[in-house]
């Protein structure tokens, strides 16, 4: 788990030799990044993490031996704390709900400039959902065209800290109210959006820009 006092462990998985080479030059030159390794082939990368944990993982969605949205859920079964951080040329819309229902901490395109880059990787670390600056104009652009359900300053306070990934009880601690009050809120924002589970939940979100 991420302890401030340490470097960030962080991993590439990218299978475009000059965007590694680049990624690489890039972190090594960081001094509170520790490289844990390259790969180009997702399966290699998903053995090493079985035995090597690390704090982010530096994902690229299309991979030659494995989706990139299969490769991000098969991370999130070996540890539920790393942080994946999607790395795409690729700005398809329903390729980024994907990979964020599968488990992923944030999207950004290979255009996304060095210091985007940092301040994305502290922020996926800081329990924050990120989305690159032209990602968030290409989902505000083909967002729902319905009318956003309209939340409570509560309810909208709990839906940012489900976006962080935090549990009813986490939540509750968060702001000082009751689990059992959380677990309301939760289930009166999922009735309002009218679904069922937390990945339809930040889809729908996403959506209507909520978060």
């Amino acid at each position: 788990m991420y302890n401030k006092q340490t470097p960030i462990s962080l991993l590439i998985i990218e299978d475009h030799l000059l965007m590694m080479e680049g990624l690489r030059s890039l972190l090594l030159n960081r001094p509170e990044v520790e490289l844990a390794g390259s790969f180009s082939a997702g399966l290699e990368a998903l053995a090493f993490l079985e035995t090597h944990p690390v704090d982010v993982v530096l994902l690229d969605v299309n991979l030659p031996d494995i989706s990139g949205v299969a490769l991000c859920s098969k991370i999130r079964e070996i540890d539920g704390t790393v942080k994946i951080l999607a790395l795409s040329a690729s700005g398809e819309r329903s390729v980024i709900l994907q990979m964020l229902q599968n488990g992923a901490n944030g999207y950004l395109l290979k255009n996304t400039s060095s210091k985007e880059l940092m301040d994305a990787v502290q922020q996926v670390l800081e329990q924050r959902i990120v989305l690159g600056p032209d990602v968030q104009r290409i989902m505000a652009a083909s967002g729902s065209t319905a009318e956003a359900p309209r939340l409570t300053r509560r309810e909208k306070d709990v839906l940012q800290l489900i976006a962080k990934g935090l549990t009813n009880p986490e939540i509750a601690v968060q702001l000082g109210i009751s689990t059992l009050t959380a677990e309301t809120h939760r289930k009166n924002i999922m009735q309002k959006l009218k679904v069922n589970n937390a990945a339809a939940l930040i889809k729908a979100a996403i959506d209507h820009a909520l978060i």
